[in-house]
Formats: structure tokens, C-alpha cells, sequence
């Protein structure tokens, strides 16, 4: 048997459908076991996300919610994070914000609602931010269905 050299055009496209393959099948185990928490009896609670951020971040948010047996919870695709005002950092003002969400059947979010706030422009800031975020919607029996989520942020200095 003899070695069979490959061409460098032949072995830098392998290496690209290779590192493509990889990469889409990374992303797609992501987006199919995203870890959420076991639905229970009915009405079942569910916590997506709990106080998990990267490092160096000074808002943690937390999406919680109640969804009747047999829907899947919304899932959040685009949540950028609420900044932290000039002066609630002077203050050194941290505390939880809370907001109630309604996700229309499209993933978009239709309405938010302060529930509990902190002041010093934090809760606008929350509200604002909230209100761009996308969801995967929530779904019964595989259509798409309008719910309910309570959105924490965490707002915490370094």
C-alpha cells in the first residue's frame, strides 16, 4: 500500500465540513436538550434558568412560570441584559427586580409588568430590556400557545 498525499485545497475543505458538522451538532444538542426542569402534576412549575450567568455580569435574571399539564414552557432565544444606571452603581443599589411577562403564541413579549422593584432606574431599565427579549413559544399538543412568566433579575455589584 502506498501513502496517498492530499492536496492542501482537498484537506482545508474536509477540515471545514468537518468543523461544520461539529458545530452544527453542538448547537443542535444545545437547542434540544435545553435543561429545564421536570414538569410536574398539574398546573406544573418550571424554572429555566436560575442565577447561572457568566462571570463579570451584573444582572442575573431567573424565568419562572406556571403552565398547565401538557404545554412546554417558552424558551428564551434573545435576552439581553438590563444595564445598571449610573446612579444605582454610585448608590451601590442591588436587590431583585421582578416582572410578570406575557409571551404571545409568536415568542414575542406582549406586556411587562413591574411586580416588585428596587428603585433608582434598575426597574426601568428591567422593564425596557425585557420587553425586546425573544422566546421560542410555548406549546400544547405542538401549536403554539400564549403564556404567563415571572422574569427575577438579580441585580448585584462586584
Amino acid at each position: 500500500m502506498k501513502e496517498v498525499r492530499m492536496s492542501k485545497p482537498r484537506l482545508t475543505v474536509s477540515l471545514v465540513i468537518g468543523l461544520t458538522v461539529l458545530a452544527a451538532t453542538g448547537w443542535w444538542a444545545l437547542k434540544t436538550f435545553w435543561l429545564i426542569a421536570p414538569l410536574g402534576s398539574p398546573p406544573a412549575s418550571w424554572i429555566l434558568y436560575q442565577d447561572f450567568w457568566p462571570p463579570g455580569t451584573e444582572a442575573f435574571p431567573s424565568l419562572r412560570g406556571t403552565v398547565e399539564a401538557g404545554v412546554k414552557p417558552p424558551v428564551p432565544v434573545y435576552e439581553p441584559l438590563p444595564p445598571y444606571t449610573p446612579k444605582a452603581r454610585k448608590d451601590k443599589v442591588e436587590g431583585m427586580v421582578e416582572l410578570s411577562a406575557a409571551v404571545d403564541a409568536r415568542g414575542n413579549v406582549a406586556d411587562v409588568k413591574l411586580v416588585r422593584g428596587v428603585g433608582e432606574g434598575l426597574d426601568e431599565n428591567a422593564v425596557e430590556t425585557v420587553r425586546k427579549w425573544k422566546f421560542g413559544p410555548a406549546l400544547k399538543k405542538g401549536h403554539p400557545v400564549p403564556v404567563k412568566v415571572t422574569v427575577e433579575i438579580n441585580f448585584a455589584l462586584h
